[in-house]
């Protein structure tokens, strides 16, 4: 994990040996959902966004109860133009937040069967939380699409 962390600090201040360091990592633990997120951050940022939407959908896939994981591969998702997964993804952390902060199911908005569609990604996932930062920035996403 140390070597998945100094690769996340490198790419965020601009160093260019970010990606050989999440590299590096992810040959050590493949399947790491911290260090594939890390791994596809990084990929897209340096411009391979088919390699980093493969390693984020994988980190998610790993792990489907990471608010940050889902969050960064909804971000992708919507540069790579692709609104309706990020939407999908955006809504699963929306419930997520609107149940921590008590508000019911029936609360949201959409359909009847995109409702049941919705709670049904949600009971196969273990609990999912999306703090109040994770959840304004999400609500602030939507409103995008």
């Amino acid at each position: 994990m140390v070597l998945n962390n100094l690769a996340w600090v490198a790419g965020e201040l601009g160093d260019s040996k970010a990606l050989s360091y999440a590299e590096k990592a992810s040959t050590l633990a493949p399947t790491n959902p911290a260090i594939l997120d890390t791994l596809g951050m990084l990929l897209v940022k340096n411009g391979d966004m088919a390699q980093g939407l493969e390693k984020l959908q994988k980190a998610a896939q790993l792990a489907p109860n990471q608010a940050d994981i889902r969050l960064h591969l909804a971000k992708t998702l919507i540069k790579a133009g692709d609104k309706a997964a990020a939407r999908k993804e955006l809504e699963v952390l929306a419930q997520a937040s609107d149940q921590a902060a008590g508000k019911s199911a029936t609360d949201a908005k959409g359909s009847g069967a995109e409702q049941q569609s919705l709670q049904a990604s949600i009971a196969k996932a273990p609990p999912l939380t999306c703090s109040p930062d994770c959840a304004a920035e999400v609500a602030a996403l939507l409103k995008t699409l």
